[in-house]
This record gives structure tokens, C-alpha cells and sequence, in this order.
């Protein structure tokens, strides 16, 4: 799980990185900005799923289980 908001780099770059290291690794992205222009940069950049903050407990594991193919 990744969020977008840090402050030594943007999320969106550290996104690319660990899709560099590993192209078929999981990460669900999530953040506060509800625009849908960052939803779209997450999952074009390779993120596996994108939650908007705040979330519930279930929300996350529900994506967890969609990313590894669990369903939900």
C-alpha cells in the first residue's frame, strides 16, 4: 500500500521506481486527492488499485483481496 502524499517524493515517483523493480507487484495506491485525474495517473502508472481517504478496515481488505485475485 502506497500513499501519494510523502514528503521526500511524490508517490507517483516512487510508483514508477517499484514498478521498475518488480513489474508484477501489487500496490494499491491511496490518498486524499479524490480528483479523478489522480486516480487516472495512479492506475496508469501501474498501481494495482486506487482507495480514496478516508477509508474503512473492509475497504482496504476488499482491494487486497480484488489485487490478489480473491475477488470482492
Amino acid at each position: 500500500m502506497l500513499d501519494l502524499t510523502m514528503s521526500d517524493m511524490h508517490g507517483l515517483e516512487v510508483l514508477a521506481r517499484l514498478r521498475e523493480l518488480d513489474p508484477h507487484a501489487h500496490i494499491i495506491v491511496a490518498t486524499a486527492d479524490v480528483q479523478r485525474s489522480t486516480r487516472e495517473m495512479a492506475l496508469k502508472a501501474g498501481a494495482s488499485d486506487f482507495l480514496s481517504k478516508p477509508f474503512e478496515e473492509e475497504t482496504v481488505l476488499a482491494a487486497v483481496a480484488r489485487v490478489l485475485g480473491g475477488g470482492a
